[in-house]
C-alpha cells in the first residue's frame, strides 16, 4: 500500500493513492489532520466490521449478519480526548 499527502498551497493538502485518487484536504475550512486521522481509523473499522463479515466483538453487527437481516447503516465513533483537554 502506497500513499503520499502533497501541499497544494495555503492550508490545503491532497492525499494520493497509488491509483493516483485524491482526498483533498483544508485544515483550516476542513477536519483537522488529527481528526482526519480519527475518521480514517473509523472507516478502517467499519471496513473490517461490516463489509466482509462481522467481528466477533461486534454483537450487533453479527446478529444481524446471523439472522440475514440488511445492515442499513453502522457508525463508529472514535473516541478521542486531545492532552488539552478538547
Amino acid at each position: 500500500m502506497q500513499g503520499r499527502v502533497e501541499w497544494t498551497g495555503g492550508t490545503t493538502m491532497d492525499g494520493i493513492n497509488a491509483a493516483g485518487q485524491r482526498i483533498a484536504m483544508d485544515w483550516e475550512s476542513g477536519p483537522s489532520p488529527m481528526q482526519l486521522t480519527l475518521q480514517m481509523v473509523g472507516a478502517c473499522s467499519l471496513v473490517l466490521l461490516g463489509i466482509d463479515s462481522p467481528a466477533p466483538g461486534s454483537i450487533a453487527l453479527a446478529g444481524a449478519f446471523a439472522c440475514g437481516s440488511p445492515v442499513l447503516g453502522f457508525v463508529v465513533p472514535p473516541p478521542s480526548v486531545r492532552q488539552n483537554g478538547e
